[in-house]
């Protein structure tokens, strides 16, 4: 059994013996308890919230620890990041961490070119093959699309039409059985996001979008929804390092999108 005792600030006051009750709770519930103090530095508790004595023998026996935002969380945080495989709960776990940075150590999160910039100052061999990476990078992208595209062209029920342009890729798809104009279009482009959407229809842009931003503000993937016309009736921006392990979800939002679209615009 676990109780957890937060201080997120230095000054909070405790009140008396309130840790000595805490553990007496724990104790009367499981002789296998552990009460952890959580502050911004991770410092003792103090002789007023319990006694010196009982907190030593409580420490011994592994029945109370204190823990500090400042380290052990921040550095557990990091390491959820790390394994966390839901993009959603990723991009929440990295944001706190920064607040977590931000108010316990003071720091000042880096932008996007100050973060690459400390990383190659950090990995200097790799200037050396900025060329190979920067095309590396493309062909990952580039390989991406074309899989999806070689996918679709699989299902018999889809017309799949790609069209290289000026360093882009942009793959149309249509279903062949049903004349409902409806034509999804991904493309690639240099320096840009990944997009995904629909191709404009006279008098149905206004529909098409209302139904298209329902469905991917609940999709998994993380996006940011726009629209733009003249030729799109709606799209969605991806940001690559979100979907590359994705391919199954996109094609599903492809499906996904047609049977949104197949009743009666």
């Amino acid at each position: 059994m676990i109780g957890i005792e937060n201080k997120i600030y230095e000054w909070t006051q405790e009140q008396k013996n309130q840790l000595k009750h805490y553990a007496d709770f724990l104790c009367e519930r499981s002789k296998n308890f552990c009460l952890l103090y959580l502050t911004p530095s991770g410092h003792q508790a103090s002789d007023y919230s319990i006694n010196g004595t009982e907190a030593e023998k409580l420490r011994k026996n592994n029945h109370l620890k204190e823990m500090s935002f400042q380290k052990d969380i921040i550095e557990l945080f990091e390491e959820f990041e790390l394994k966390c495989k839901a993009d959603n709960v990723r991009a929440f776990l990295k944001d706190f961490n920064h607040y977590l940075r931000q108010q316990y150590k003071g720091e000042k999160v880096m932008d996007k070119k100050e973060f690459i910039k400390d990383y190659i100052m950090k990995n200097q061999n790799v200037i050396q093959y900025q060329d190979e990476i920067y095309q590396a990078i493309e062909e990952i992208k580039w390989d991406f699309i074309k899989s999806i595209s070689e996918e679709l062209e699989k299902n018999e029920n889809y017309s799949v039409s790609s069209e290289p342009y000026k360093g882009s890729l942009i793959v149309d798809i249509s279903e062949k059985k049903i004349n409902n104009e409806i034509t999804v279009r991904m493309r690639y482009d240099y320096k840009d996001p990944f997009i995904i959407g629909v191709l404009s229809i006279e008098n149905k842009d206004d529909v098409i979008f209302e139904k298209l931003s329902a469905l991917i503000a609940s999709n998994s993937i993380s996006s940011k929804t726009t629209k733009r016309g003249p030729n799109w009736a709606f799209y969605a921006q991806y940001e690559w390092h979100l979907i590359l392990d994705n391919k199954k979800e996109i094609i599903e939002l492809i499906d996904t999108i047609f049977n949104k679209l197949r009743l009666p615009l």
